[in-house]
């Protein structure tokens, strides 16, 4: 009976501990772990993303110089291609996609993609019109295009000739108007220079007479067809010429090789003695 009472009171004691136990408030232990761990907050050493719309076409394109078998351009790079929508935040332009075609038929011809704002494109048919387009790229989007009409220029003229000539009445090659010369023996003496085209269409041609050195630039016109009249000249002096040949002024070819030729009466007394 006494071992039953002891265990009864030991029971209650225990439940009496207990219930006190779970009365009192327990404090949480922070082992310095937060509740949430925001991955937006971690750096993880990605450099962030400008956003940016299309960028624009490359600005100021031209060509800079042209010769019968190819063509050199260059241009520059619009802000908005440079700067984000806010133009503050810098972006690296990629490079530049250069396309050539054909002008008539607009046939892709060529693709180039350079990092410079300067391409000079080889192996090209002398005095033919190219259409040339140039993107911009930025964040792997590509500009819209900024394109040109560049044309090649003609061959230089070959197979140039000299013949001294009696002449009465002298007229321009260009207008076949009558002109008055200054100079020994202008007004009897005149020097006919001729060369053959080269292909293509030719509007112009720029006859320029030097010394016998060819060193000084005595004389320069522009004549419309592939021959010209040269007056002025000293009779029994060398001289030499070049000819260039243009499909307009601002399209010039490259001069001839430089033609020697002696001015004198002599070629004609030599003549109508033969």
């Amino acid at each position: 009976m006494r071992n039953k009472q002891t265990k009864y009171y030991l029971l209650l004691t225990m439940g009496i501990c207990l219930s006190v136990f779970l009365a009192t408030p327990v404090q949480a232990v922070n082992y310095g772990i937060p509740e949430t761990i925001r991955l937006s907050n971690i750096s993880f050493g990605i450099p962030e993303v400008v956003e940016i719309d299309q960028p624009e076409e490359p600005v100021t394109l031209e060509v800079v110089e042209n010769k019968p078998d190819q063509l050199t351009l260059d241009w520059s790079t619009s802000n908005r291609s440079i700067f984000g929508l806010d133009e503050q935040e810098s972006v690296a332009i990629e490079g530049y996609q250069v396309d050539i075609l054909q002008k008539q038929s607009a046939e892709l011809l060529d693709s180039v993609f350079t990092s410079d704002t300067e391409i000079t494109i080889a192996n090209l048919l002398p005095n033919t019109a190219y259409l040339v387009n140039v993107h911009a790229k930025v964040n792997g989007i590509f500009s819209d295009p900024a394109t040109i009409i560049a044309r090649t220029t003609p061959e230089a003229p070959y197979s140039l000739k000299s013949v001294t000539e009696t002449h009465n009445v002298i007229t321009d090659a260009l207008t076949d108007e009558p002109i008055s010369f200054v100079g020994a023996d202008s007004g009897k003496y005149v020097k006919k220079l001729k060369w053959k085209k080269p292909q293509g269409k030719v509007r112009l041609y720029v006859v320029s007479v030097y010394d016998a050195d060819g060193i000084e630039l005595l004389q320069q016109k522009t004549v419309k067809r592939n021959k010209a009249i040269i007056s002025g000249l000293k009779t029994g002096e060398n001289y030499s010429y070049t000819v260039a040949a243009g499909f307009n002024e601002d399209n010039i070819s490259p001069a001839s090789y430089l033609k020697p030729f002696y001015f004198g009466k002599e070629e004609i007394l030599q003549k109508k003695q033969k």
